[in-house]
Protein backbone atom coordinates (compact mmCIF):
# COMPACT_ATOMS: atom_id res chain seq x y z
CA UNK A 1 0.00 0.00 0.00
CA UNK A 2 1.47 3.34 -0.99
CA UNK A 3 1.76 6.30 1.35
CA UNK A 4 -0.54 9.23 0.55
CA UNK A 5 -0.33 12.49 2.46
CA UNK A 6 -3.27 13.67 4.53
CA UNK A 7 -5.44 16.38 3.01
CA UNK A 8 -6.60 19.49 4.85
CA UNK A 9 -10.41 19.52 4.78
CA UNK A 10 -12.04 22.35 2.85
CA UNK A 11 -15.72 23.17 3.32
CA UNK A 12 -17.01 20.80 0.62
CA UNK A 13 -16.22 17.14 1.54
CA UNK A 14 -16.47 16.23 -2.14
CA UNK A 15 -13.46 18.43 -2.90
CA UNK A 16 -11.52 16.53 -0.26
CA UNK A 17 -12.50 13.24 -1.86
CA UNK A 18 -11.37 14.52 -5.29
CA UNK A 19 -7.97 15.42 -3.85
CA UNK A 20 -7.67 12.05 -2.13
CA UNK A 21 -8.63 10.23 -5.34
CA UNK A 22 -6.14 12.28 -7.37
CA UNK A 23 -3.28 11.45 -5.00
CA UNK A 24 -4.19 7.78 -4.86
CA UNK A 25 -4.54 7.49 -8.67
CA UNK A 26 -1.06 8.95 -9.15
CA UNK A 27 0.56 6.73 -6.54
CA UNK A 28 2.31 3.44 -7.24
CA UNK A 29 -0.24 0.62 -7.28
CA UNK A 30 -0.17 -3.08 -7.98
CA UNK A 31 -1.84 -3.76 -11.32
CA UNK A 32 -3.54 -6.97 -12.30
CA UNK A 33 -4.36 -7.47 -15.94
CA UNK A 34 -7.14 -9.16 -17.82
CA UNK A 35 -7.05 -9.83 -21.56
CA UNK A 36 -9.75 -8.87 -24.01
CA UNK A 37 -10.25 -8.76 -27.76
CA UNK A 38 -11.24 -5.60 -29.62
CA UNK A 39 -13.02 -5.75 -32.98
CA UNK A 40 -12.52 -2.69 -35.15
CA UNK A 41 -15.02 -1.25 -37.61
CA UNK A 42 -13.15 -2.85 -40.52
CA UNK A 43 -13.55 -6.32 -38.95
CA UNK A 44 -9.96 -6.69 -37.79
CA UNK A 45 -9.30 -7.89 -34.24
CA UNK A 46 -6.66 -6.77 -31.81
CA UNK A 47 -5.74 -8.06 -28.36
CA UNK A 48 -5.76 -5.64 -25.43
CA UNK A 49 -5.23 -5.58 -21.69
CA UNK A 50 -7.26 -4.09 -18.87
CA UNK A 51 -5.21 -2.91 -15.92
CA UNK A 52 -7.11 -3.14 -12.61
CA UNK A 53 -5.85 -1.51 -9.40
CA UNK A 54 -7.27 -0.91 -5.94
CA UNK A 55 -5.68 1.03 -3.07
CA UNK A 56 -6.92 2.15 0.38
CA UNK A 57 -6.59 5.60 1.93
CA UNK A 58 -4.86 5.07 5.31
CA UNK A 59 -5.25 8.50 6.94
CA UNK A 60 -7.89 9.72 9.39
CA UNK A 61 -10.48 12.38 8.77
CA UNK A 62 -12.62 12.73 5.66
CA UNK A 63 -12.01 9.78 3.36
CA UNK A 64 -10.64 7.55 6.09
CA UNK A 65 -10.91 3.89 5.03
CA UNK A 66 -11.96 4.80 1.47
CA UNK A 67 -10.85 2.65 -1.47
CA UNK A 68 -9.87 3.84 -4.91
CA UNK A 69 -10.58 1.49 -7.82
CA UNK A 70 -8.85 2.29 -11.11
CA UNK A 71 -9.23 0.75 -14.57
CA UNK A 72 -6.75 1.42 -17.39
CA UNK A 73 -6.66 0.16 -20.96
CA UNK A 74 -3.94 -0.57 -23.49
CA UNK A 75 -3.44 -2.65 -26.61
CA UNK A 76 -0.93 -5.51 -26.83
CA UNK A 77 2.00 -4.85 -29.13
CA UNK A 78 5.28 -3.06 -29.52
CA UNK A 79 5.80 -0.67 -26.60
CA UNK A 80 7.11 1.93 -29.05
CA UNK A 81 3.44 2.37 -29.96
CA UNK A 82 1.87 4.74 -27.37
CA UNK A 83 -1.41 2.82 -27.59
CA UNK A 84 0.42 -0.24 -26.21
CA UNK A 85 1.33 1.54 -22.96
CA UNK A 86 -0.88 2.58 -20.06
CA UNK A 87 -1.37 6.33 -19.96
CA UNK A 88 -1.64 8.16 -16.59
CA UNK A 89 -4.58 10.35 -17.67
CA UNK A 90 -6.01 8.79 -20.85
CA UNK A 91 -7.92 5.54 -21.45
CA UNK A 92 -8.58 5.28 -17.71
CA UNK A 93 -11.25 5.98 -15.07
CA UNK A 94 -11.48 5.64 -11.31
CA UNK A 95 -14.05 5.49 -8.51
CA UNK A 96 -13.50 6.32 -4.85
CA UNK A 97 -15.75 4.37 -2.46
CA UNK A 98 -16.03 6.11 0.95
CA UNK A 99 -17.66 3.82 3.58
CA UNK A 100 -17.93 6.58 6.20
CA UNK A 101 -20.08 8.87 4.06
CA UNK A 102 -21.52 5.90 2.11
CA UNK A 103 -20.82 7.64 -1.19
CA UNK A 104 -19.11 6.83 -4.47
CA UNK A 105 -17.18 9.48 -6.42
CA UNK A 106 -16.37 8.86 -10.10
CA UNK A 107 -13.49 10.46 -11.97
CA UNK A 108 -11.39 11.89 -13.50
CA UNK A 109 -13.16 15.15 -12.88
CA UNK A 110 -12.76 16.20 -16.53
CA UNK A 111 -14.05 12.87 -17.81
CA UNK A 112 -12.47 10.01 -19.71
CA UNK A 113 -10.11 10.82 -22.55
CA UNK A 114 -10.21 7.97 -25.07
CA UNK A 115 -7.35 7.95 -27.54
CA UNK A 116 -8.98 5.60 -30.08
CA UNK A 117 -12.63 6.47 -30.39
CA UNK A 118 -15.52 4.48 -31.95
CA UNK A 119 -14.10 1.17 -30.67
CA UNK A 120 -16.33 0.87 -27.57
CA UNK A 121 -13.35 1.38 -25.26
CA UNK A 122 -15.00 4.10 -23.15
CA UNK A 123 -18.08 2.03 -22.25
CA UNK A 124 -15.84 -1.01 -21.65
CA UNK A 125 -13.68 0.89 -19.12
CA UNK A 126 -16.76 2.22 -17.34
CA UNK A 127 -18.30 -1.28 -17.25
CA UNK A 128 -15.15 -2.77 -15.70
CA UNK A 129 -15.07 0.04 -13.13
CA UNK A 130 -18.66 -0.60 -12.06
CA UNK A 131 -17.83 -4.32 -11.67
CA UNK A 132 -15.17 -3.34 -9.14
CA UNK A 133 -17.44 -0.91 -7.27
CA UNK A 134 -20.56 -3.07 -6.95
CA UNK A 135 -19.30 -5.55 -4.30
CA UNK A 136 -18.35 -2.73 -1.94
CA UNK A 137 -21.74 -0.99 -2.20
CA UNK A 138 -23.99 -4.03 -2.09
CA UNK A 139 -25.24 -3.05 1.38
CA UNK A 140 -25.71 0.21 3.21
CA UNK A 141 -27.44 2.28 0.55
CA UNK A 142 -24.46 4.00 -1.04
CA UNK A 143 -25.14 7.14 -3.03
CA UNK A 144 -23.31 8.54 -6.04
CA UNK A 145 -21.91 12.06 -6.04
CA UNK A 146 -23.24 14.06 -8.93
CA UNK A 147 -20.78 15.43 -11.46
CA UNK A 148 -21.04 17.66 -14.49
CA UNK A 149 -21.06 16.20 -17.96
CA UNK A 150 -17.36 16.23 -18.93
CA UNK A 151 -16.35 18.87 -21.48
CA UNK A 152 -12.80 17.65 -21.96
CA UNK A 153 -13.32 17.21 -25.71
CA UNK A 154 -13.53 20.96 -26.19
CA UNK A 155 -10.45 22.07 -28.09
CA UNK A 156 -9.70 18.44 -29.02
CA UNK A 157 -12.53 17.63 -31.41
CA UNK A 158 -13.97 19.87 -34.15
CA UNK A 159 -17.18 21.67 -33.27
CA UNK A 160 -19.46 19.39 -35.30
CA UNK A 161 -17.97 16.26 -33.68
CA UNK A 162 -18.28 17.64 -30.14
CA UNK A 163 -22.08 17.44 -30.29
CA UNK A 164 -21.95 13.87 -31.63
CA UNK A 165 -19.47 12.89 -28.91
CA UNK A 166 -21.68 14.47 -26.22
CA UNK A 167 -24.71 12.47 -27.39
CA UNK A 168 -22.71 9.23 -27.42
CA UNK A 169 -21.36 9.94 -23.93
CA UNK A 170 -24.86 10.63 -22.61
CA UNK A 171 -26.16 7.36 -24.12
CA UNK A 172 -23.25 5.42 -22.56
CA UNK A 173 -23.96 6.85 -19.10
CA UNK A 174 -27.69 6.15 -19.33
CA UNK A 175 -27.03 2.52 -20.34
CA UNK A 176 -24.82 2.13 -17.26
CA UNK A 177 -27.66 3.30 -14.94
CA UNK A 178 -26.75 6.97 -14.47
CA UNK A 179 -29.27 9.74 -14.89
CA UNK A 180 -28.38 12.77 -17.02
CA UNK A 181 -30.29 15.94 -16.11
CA UNK A 182 -30.09 19.44 -17.59
CA UNK A 183 -29.00 22.07 -15.07
CA UNK A 184 -28.58 25.58 -16.40
CA UNK A 185 -26.54 25.50 -19.58
CA UNK A 186 -25.02 22.08 -18.82
CA UNK A 187 -25.84 18.54 -17.77
CA UNK A 188 -25.45 16.85 -14.39
CA UNK A 189 -24.78 13.12 -14.07
CA UNK A 190 -25.58 10.99 -11.03
CA UNK A 191 -27.45 7.95 -9.70
CA UNK A 192 -30.13 7.61 -7.10
CA UNK A 193 -28.17 4.79 -5.51
CA UNK A 194 -24.98 2.98 -6.36
CA UNK A 195 -26.74 -0.35 -6.81
CA UNK A 196 -28.59 1.12 -9.81
CA UNK A 197 -25.36 1.08 -11.78
CA UNK A 198 -24.85 -1.83 -14.17
CA UNK A 199 -21.72 -3.15 -15.83
CA UNK A 200 -22.58 -2.89 -19.54
CA UNK A 201 -20.60 -2.40 -22.72
CA UNK A 202 -20.82 -3.36 -26.38
CA UNK A 203 -20.10 -7.09 -26.43
CA UNK A 204 -19.99 -7.03 -30.24
CA UNK A 205 -16.89 -4.84 -30.07
CA UNK A 206 -15.03 -5.99 -26.93
CA UNK A 207 -15.19 -9.26 -25.04
CA UNK A 208 -13.21 -11.07 -22.37
CA UNK A 209 -10.80 -13.85 -23.20
CA UNK A 210 -10.41 -16.95 -21.06
CA UNK A 211 -6.93 -18.51 -20.68
CA UNK A 212 -7.46 -20.93 -23.59
CA UNK A 213 -8.60 -18.11 -25.91
CA UNK A 214 -5.73 -15.95 -24.71
CA UNK A 215 -3.18 -18.70 -25.48
CA UNK A 216 -4.70 -19.35 -28.91
CA UNK A 217 -4.82 -15.69 -29.88
CA UNK A 218 -1.39 -15.07 -28.41
CA UNK A 219 0.10 -17.77 -30.66
CA UNK A 220 -1.69 -16.27 -33.66
CA UNK A 221 -0.56 -12.82 -32.68
CA UNK A 222 2.99 -14.05 -32.18
CA UNK A 223 2.94 -15.74 -35.60
CA UNK A 224 1.63 -12.59 -37.19
CA UNK A 225 4.25 -10.66 -35.27
CA UNK A 226 7.02 -12.91 -36.63
CA UNK A 227 5.63 -12.51 -40.15
CA UNK A 228 5.40 -8.78 -39.61
CA UNK A 229 8.96 -8.74 -38.32
CA UNK A 230 10.15 -10.72 -41.37
CA UNK A 231 8.25 -8.37 -43.62
CA UNK A 232 9.76 -5.44 -41.79
CA UNK A 233 13.28 -6.85 -42.19
CA UNK A 234 12.63 -7.43 -45.90
CA UNK A 235 11.30 -3.92 -46.25
CA UNK A 236 14.36 -2.54 -44.46
CA UNK A 237 16.64 -4.52 -46.80
CA UNK A 238 14.76 -3.23 -49.82
CA UNK A 239 14.98 0.27 -48.44
CA UNK A 240 18.73 -0.12 -47.89
CA UNK A 241 19.19 -1.34 -51.47
CA UNK A 242 17.10 1.55 -52.73
CA UNK A 243 19.25 3.94 -50.72
CA UNK A 244 22.40 2.36 -52.19
CA UNK A 245 20.97 2.79 -55.70
CA UNK A 246 20.12 6.37 -54.89
CA UNK A 247 23.63 7.07 -53.63
CA UNK A 248 25.07 5.44 -56.76
CA UNK A 249 22.82 7.55 -58.96
CA UNK A 250 23.85 10.64 -57.05
CA UNK A 251 27.53 9.76 -57.57
CA UNK A 252 26.99 9.22 -61.28
CA UNK A 253 25.12 12.49 -61.53
CA UNK A 254 27.95 14.28 -59.74
CA UNK A 255 30.51 12.79 -62.14
CA UNK A 256 28.41 13.87 -65.13
CA UNK A 257 28.12 17.34 -63.67
CA UNK A 258 31.89 17.60 -63.18
CA UNK A 259 32.47 16.38 -66.76
CA UNK A 260 30.08 19.01 -68.08
CA UNK A 261 31.91 21.64 -66.06
CA UNK A 262 35.24 20.54 -67.54
CA UNK A 263 33.77 20.65 -71.05
CA UNK A 264 32.40 24.10 -70.38
CA UNK A 265 35.79 25.31 -69.15
CA UNK A 266 37.52 23.87 -72.25
CA UNK A 267 34.92 25.47 -74.51
CA UNK A 268 35.39 28.83 -72.78
CA UNK A 269 39.19 28.55 -73.13
CA UNK A 270 38.89 27.71 -76.85
CA UNK A 271 36.51 30.61 -77.36
CA UNK A 272 38.92 33.00 -75.69
CA UNK A 273 41.80 31.61 -77.77
CA UNK A 274 39.83 32.06 -80.99
CA UNK A 275 38.91 35.61 -80.00
CA UNK A 276 42.57 36.41 -79.34
CA UNK A 277 43.62 34.81 -82.67
CA UNK A 278 40.94 36.74 -84.52
CA UNK A 279 42.06 39.99 -82.96
CA UNK A 280 45.70 39.23 -83.87
CA UNK A 281 44.67 38.40 -87.45
CA UNK A 282 42.69 41.62 -87.72
CA UNK A 283 45.68 43.60 -86.47
CA UNK A 284 48.00 41.85 -88.99
CA UNK A 285 45.58 42.54 -91.86
CA UNK A 286 45.31 46.17 -90.84
CA UNK A 287 49.12 46.47 -90.78
CA UNK A 288 49.40 44.82 -94.21
CA UNK A 289 46.76 47.13 -95.63
CA UNK A 290 48.63 50.12 -94.30
CA UNK A 291 51.88 48.77 -95.77
CA UNK A 292 50.28 48.14 -99.16
CA UNK A 293 48.80 51.64 -99.18
CA UNK A 294 52.21 53.09 -98.40
CA UNK A 295 53.87 51.05 -101.16
CA UNK A 296 51.12 52.07 -103.61
CA UNK A 297 51.89 55.67 -102.89
CA UNK A 298 55.61 55.04 -103.46
CA UNK A 299 54.85 53.21 -106.72
CA UNK A 300 52.84 56.16 -108.01
CA UNK A 301 55.74 58.43 -107.19
CA UNK A 302 58.20 56.17 -109.04
CA UNK A 303 55.95 55.94 -112.10
CA UNK A 304 55.75 59.70 -112.28
CA UNK A 305 59.55 59.97 -112.03
CA UNK A 306 60.14 57.70 -115.04
CA UNK A 307 60.70 59.79 -118.26
CA UNK A 308 59.79 58.14 -121.58
CA UNK A 309 61.64 59.16 -124.87
CA UNK A 310 59.61 61.26 -127.28
CA UNK A 311 57.72 59.39 -129.99
CA UNK A 312 58.23 60.75 -133.58
CA UNK A 313 55.14 61.57 -135.54
CA UNK A 314 53.77 58.74 -137.50
CA UNK A 315 54.60 58.73 -141.23
CA UNK A 316 51.87 58.09 -143.67
CA UNK A 317 54.34 56.35 -145.94
CA UNK A 318 56.49 53.52 -145.06
CA UNK A 319 59.66 52.55 -146.84
CA UNK A 320 60.21 49.09 -147.99
CA UNK A 321 62.77 48.50 -145.37
CA UNK A 322 60.83 50.17 -142.61
CA UNK A 323 60.24 48.11 -139.49
CA UNK A 324 57.67 48.57 -136.68
CA UNK A 325 59.02 50.55 -133.77
CA UNK A 326 59.17 48.84 -130.37
CA UNK A 327 58.94 50.92 -127.19
CA UNK A 328 61.51 49.83 -124.63
CA UNK A 329 61.66 51.22 -121.15
CA UNK A 330 64.71 50.39 -119.12
CA UNK A 331 64.39 50.56 -115.33
CA UNK A 332 67.18 50.78 -112.85
CA UNK A 333 68.10 47.97 -110.42
CA UNK A 334 66.65 49.80 -107.39
CA UNK A 335 63.30 50.34 -109.13
CA UNK A 336 63.07 46.65 -110.06
CA UNK A 337 63.75 45.59 -106.45
CA UNK A 338 61.05 47.88 -105.21
CA UNK A 339 58.55 46.46 -107.69
CA UNK A 340 59.33 42.91 -106.51
CA UNK A 341 58.65 43.99 -102.88
CA UNK A 342 55.30 45.49 -103.87
CA UNK A 343 54.38 42.28 -105.69
CA UNK A 344 55.21 40.20 -102.57
CA UNK A 345 53.11 42.45 -100.28
CA UNK A 346 50.11 42.27 -102.62
CA UNK A 347 50.39 38.48 -102.76
CA UNK A 348 50.54 38.23 -98.96
CA UNK A 349 47.51 40.50 -98.61
CA UNK A 350 45.55 38.37 -101.06
CA UNK A 351 46.50 35.22 -99.14
CA UNK A 352 45.42 36.61 -95.74
CA UNK A 353 42.12 37.82 -97.21
CA UNK A 354 41.48 34.36 -98.61
CA UNK A 355 42.29 32.74 -95.19
CA UNK A 356 39.94 35.10 -93.32
CA UNK A 357 37.05 34.28 -95.61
Amino acid sequence: MSEVSAVVSPRDPREVLYKIAKELSQSAMTVSERACLVKSADGSKRMAMTGISSVNYPHSGIGQGSTLHKVSFRFIGDESDPMCRYHPTEDMAWALVDPRSKTVLFGPERGMLIRQRSEGIGSYILGQLIRLVNPGVSVGGFKVHEFKMPLSVEGVLPGDEQQINSLRCEAMLRRAGFYVSPVGAGLVVGARKALDLQSRWNLDKIWFMNPAQLAENASIWLSEGVESASSLIKTKDELRLAQDDLESARGELERERQALQRQQRDHDAQTESLKAQKQADEETIAALRAEVLQQDQKLVGVAQAVELPPVPPASTELSADAHPRILRVELGRSVMGFLWVVLAVVSAFAFMTLKQS
